[in-house]
C-alpha cells in the first residue's frame, strides 16, 4: 500500500512538474512608449549583409507635443541603406518624424526623401477620422486624404523603431500568432499583420553577444523574424529574402529634466554600492604602485579632493560639449551617410581634450594652494587624477554584473587617468617644450580611449579586442609615468621627501 501510495504521489508531481513546464510564458507589454523609451533617449541599429555594413538606422525620442489634441511623442531621426553594396537596384535615405500616442499609434508622420540631386516630402498627419497631408513630386505638393476609422500602429519597410514600438507595447506569448492590421504610410494604405511567436530563449544575436530575448517570425507584411528582449529591446531583426540582419547598435540614455525622484536615486546609488567600493580597488592599486608614500601626505588627500572638483566641472563642460557636439553634428552627418569613423572622433576629440585640461585644473590648483616640493608634484598629480577617475566611474555605472567586462572598462580608464595625472603634473614642472608634447599626448590617449566604441558599432572589432586595447593603452601609460618619474627625481635636486616639515604635512 504505502509502495502505491508512493508512486500515485510520484506521478501527480509529474504531472504538475510538466503542467507547468507546459504553461507558455508571456512578456507582458509596456504600459507606454515611454516606459521603455524615455524622452531623450536614442537608438542607433545598423544593417548588414554577411561581413558588409549597408547602413543604420538613428532613432530618438525628441519631446512631447500635441496632434489631433492628443498627447504626442516626437521621434526624430533617419535610415541610410545602401542595398547597392550587395547587388540591390536602391540606397534609401530618409529623415523620419513620427508622432504616435503614449501607447505607440501613430499620429503624424513627416518624412525627407532624398531622390537623386533633389529632397522630396511626406507629411501626413490625422485629423479626425482621416489621414491628411501631403507628399512632393519633382517638388510639386500632391495632396492626399485617406480613411483612419480606428487607431493604428505603423510599420514602412526597414524603418525597425516603429517594429519595436508595435512590439513592446502588445503582451508577447509563447507559441501565439499574431493576426493584426497595420497602416503603411508610405503607400498609404493598411496591411495585414501575420507572425508566429516563438519562445524565450538565450541565445547568440551576433559573434560574442548573447542576450535573453523572444522570436517573432512574420510572414506578412514581409517575410522577417523580429528578436525582442523581455525589457522591450528589439535586438535584431532578419530578413531572408535579402540576407541581410539589422542590429541594435547604441542604446543611450538620456534622463528627461525633472525625471525621476529622491527615493528612486536613493535606491539607484543603494543597488549601485558595490561597484563603487570595487572600484576604488584598481584606483587604490595604481595609486599605491606609483606613489606609494605620498599615502602618509596630507596633501595627497587634498589632491582627491581637487580631483573631485574639477570632475564636477566636468559635468557643466565636457559632458554638454559632447552631447551638442552628437546631436548638432555627428547624428545629422550620419542620418545623411556620413563616415562614422570621421564623425565619431569629433565627440571623442571633445572629451578627450576637455578632461585632460580639467585634470591640469585640478592638479595647478591643488600646487597653488598647498605649494608642495616640486618633487612630490607627480605623486601628487596621481591622487588628484584617480579622485577624478573614481567619480568618472561612478558617473556612467549602470547596474550590471559587479564583475563584468564593465569593470575591466573603468579598471583600464582609471589606470589611465591616474597615471597621466602624474605625466601632467611632471609637464607643469618642466621648462622644455616637451611639456606641450606631454600634455598633446595624454589628450590625444584620452581622445584614443573615447574613440574605440566607434570600431564595435562598425562591426570591425569586437568587445573583446577594444578591453585588450583598453588594457593596453592603460598599462603603457603606466609605464611611461614610471619612466618619466624616475628621470625626474634624478634631474630635480630638492630636500628629502621624509625632512621633519614635510612629515609635518607643511
Amino acid at each position: 500500500m504505502r509502495k502505491t501510495c508512493i508512486v500515485f504521489i510520484g506521478a501527480a508531481l509529474w504531472l504538475v512538474t510538466g503542467a507547468i513546464a507546459q504553461t507558455p510564458r508571456t512578456i507582458k507589454g509596456a504600459a507606454s512608449v515611454e516606459a521603455f523609451r524615455p524622452i531623450g533617449e536614442r537608438r542607433l541599429w545598423t544593417f548588414v549583409s554577411r561581413d558588409t555594413v549597408l547602413g543604420r538606422l538613428i532613432s530618438g525620442i525628441d519631446s512631447r507635443t500635441t496632434t489631433d489634441d492628443e498627447s504626442a511623442l516626437v521621434i526624430k531621426g533617419g535610415v541610410r541603406i545602401d542595398f547597392q553594396k550587395i547587388g540591390g537596384e536602391q540606397a534609401m535615405a530618409v529623415q523620419t518624424e513620427f508622432h504616435v500616442s503614449d501607447m505607440g499609434q501613430m499620429l503624424a508622420d513627416k518624412l525627407d526623401f532624398q531622390v537623386q540631386e533633389r529632397q522630396e516630402q511626406y507629411s501626413f498627419e490625422r485629423a479626425g477620422d482621416a489621414f491628411e497631408g501631403y507628399f512632393t513630386r519633382n517638388g510639386e505638393k500632391v495632396k492626399q486624404s485617406v480613411p483612419w476609422p480606428r487607431q493604428y500602429y505603423a510599420l514602412d519597410a526597414y524603418f525597425v523603431d516603429q517594429l519595436e514600438i508595435y512590439l513592446a507595447t502588445r503582451d508577447l506569448t509563447e507559441h501565439a500568432t499574431i493576426e493584426d492590421t497595420i497602416f503603411v504610410p508610405q503607400v498609404l494604405s493598411t496591411a495585414t499583420v501575420a507572425a508566429q511567436v516563438g519562445v524565450v530563449e538565450w541565445r547568440e544575436l551576433w559573434k560574442g553577444k548573447f542576450d535573453s530575448v523572444i522570436a517573432v517570425q512574420f510572414t506578412q507584411p514581409q517575410q522577417m523574424t523580429a528578436f525582442i528582449t523581455p525589457d522591450h529591446r528589439l535586438a535584431r531583426v532578419d530578413y531572408p529574402g535579402l540576407n541581410t540582419r539589422a542590429y541594435l547598435d547604441l542604446v543611450q540614455k538620456t534622463q528627461a529634466e525633472g525625471a525621476g525622484s529622491t527615493p528612486q536615486n536613493l535606491a539607484t546609488w543603494v543597488s549601485l554600492s558595490a561597484h563603487y567600493l570595487i572600484y576604488t580597488i584598481p584606483a587604490g592599486l595604481v595609486a599605491l604602485f606609483l606613489a606609494a608614500r605620498a599615502f602618509t601626505w596630507k596633501d595627497a588627500y587634498f589632491g582627491l579632493i581637487f580631483g573631485v572638483i574639477v570632475f564636477g566641472l566636468a559635468l557643466v563642460t565636457q559632458y554638454p560639449a559632447q552631447k551638442y557636439v552628437i546631436s548638432h553634428f555627428v547624428l545629422p552627418e550620419l542620418r545623411q551617410g556620413g563616415n562614422l569613423y570621421l564623425w565619431g572622433a569629433l565627440p571623442a576629440l571633445a572629451g578627450g581634450v576637455i578632461q585632460e585640461i580639467l585634470k591640469l585644473l585640478g592638479i595647478y590648483a591643488l600646487i597653488f594652494h598647498r605649494q608642495p616640493a616640486i618633487s612630490r608634484w607627480a605623486k601628487l598629480g596621481v591622487f588628484v587624477a584617480a579622485g577624478f577617475a573614481l567619480f568618472e566611474a561612478f558617473k556612467i555605472t549602470e547596474p550590471t554584473l559587479v564583475l563584468s567586462w564593465q569593470l575591466f572598462e573603468r579598471g583600464a580608464r582609471l589606470t589611465f587617468h591616474a597615471s597621466s595625472g602624474a605625466l601632467l603634473a611632471i609637464a607643469l614642472g618642466s621648462d622644455s617644450a616637451r611639456r606641450y608634447l606631454i600634455i598633446a599626448g595624454m589628450m590625444l590617449l584620452d581622445a584614443f580611449m573615447f574613440y574605440l566604441p566607434v570600431f564595435v558599432q562598425a562591426k570591425v572589432a569586437t568587445p573583446e579586442v577594444l578591453h585588450f586595447i583598453l588594457a593596453v593603452v592603460a598599462i603603457g601609460t603606466v609605464l611611461i609615468a614610471v619612466i618619466a618619474m624616475s628621470k625626474m627625481k634624478l634631474r630635480i635636486s630638492a630636500p628629502s621627501e621624509s625632512s621633519p616639515a614635510d612629515e609635518a604635512g607643511v
